[in-house]
């Protein structure tokens, strides 16, 4: 279990410009994961962490259409930069907005609202108590029939995964503080009050490492080549 906690001046201008705009690769297995999101034109979305804005802009590329987007995050520099890339993008057709919010405050100030919510690369970013808290939350900000959370998030069973816990040639990023397996994310989910939890395991969006994911197969050694984990958790 791990008790670290980054704060939000470490995700400034230039954190978002290195990992998510000058790189496209994160933006690219989101738009990867739009078919298995089966959002509806009358869901209200909250995008937890949505850093600087690559949910929204997937979705007006490529023609999802909801009933109301909404983008929380805790990192000032992040909703600067997704209002910025939003003025330039064509209208979605549906209302937006971008707040820099705690999760827990916007979460008690919006219950039951939610039909969707998103937490896409996020949850390797908070501590195991601290997440669990933004769980809590999260569910109660779900409408009680049928609301949903999508999930996606490194599977720390996979090889390269361990290799970066031990410092064995690759390092870990410093502010994936608490990479999990698919078991602890759903155990948390659980926890948290959620109904129904399905983990898919994927491949790598990085190409070299793609190929991996036939070895999922192996007797035994399978677990290792599993890199990413997409999860839908249900009320």
């Amino acid at each position: 279990m791990t008790e670290k906690k980054i704060e939000s001046k470490f995700y400034d201008r230039n954190y978002f410009k290195v990992r998510y705009v000058d790189n496209l690769q994160p933006y690219y297995r989101l738009v990867n994961l739009l078919e298995e999101m089966d959002l509806h034109k009358d869901d209200i979305v909250f995008d937890f962490g949505c850093g600087n804005g690559l949910l929204l802009k997937a979705f007006t590329e490529y023609g999802i259409s909801v009933k109301q987007y909404s983008g929380i995050d805790f990192s000032v520099s992040a909703i600067e930069m997704a209002k910025e890339e939003a003025s330039t993008r064509p209208d979605p057709g549906f209302p937006i907005q971008f707040e820099n919010s705690d999760i827990l405050a916007f979460c008690s100030s919006h219950p039951g609202q939610a039909n969707a919510a998103f937490a896409m690369d996020f949850s390797e970013h908070v501590a195991d108590q601290e997440w669990l808290d933004f769980l809590q939350s999260i569910y109660r900000s779900l409408d009680k029939n049928n609301g949903r959370l999508f999930l996606h998030t490194p599977n720390a069973e996979f090889l390269l995964e361990i290799m970066k816990r031990h410092n064995f040639i690759l390092k870990q990023f410093p502010d994936h503080i608490a990479v999990r397996s698919g078991k602890e994310n759903a155990n948390l989910l659980k926890q948290a009050g959620f109904r129904k939890v399905t983990v898919r395991h994927i491949a790598h969006y990085i190409p070299l490492l793609k190929p991996l994911h036939l070895m999922r197969w192996l007797p035994g050694l399978g677990k290792f080549f599993k890199a990413r984990l997409f999860i839908i958790a249900e009320k």
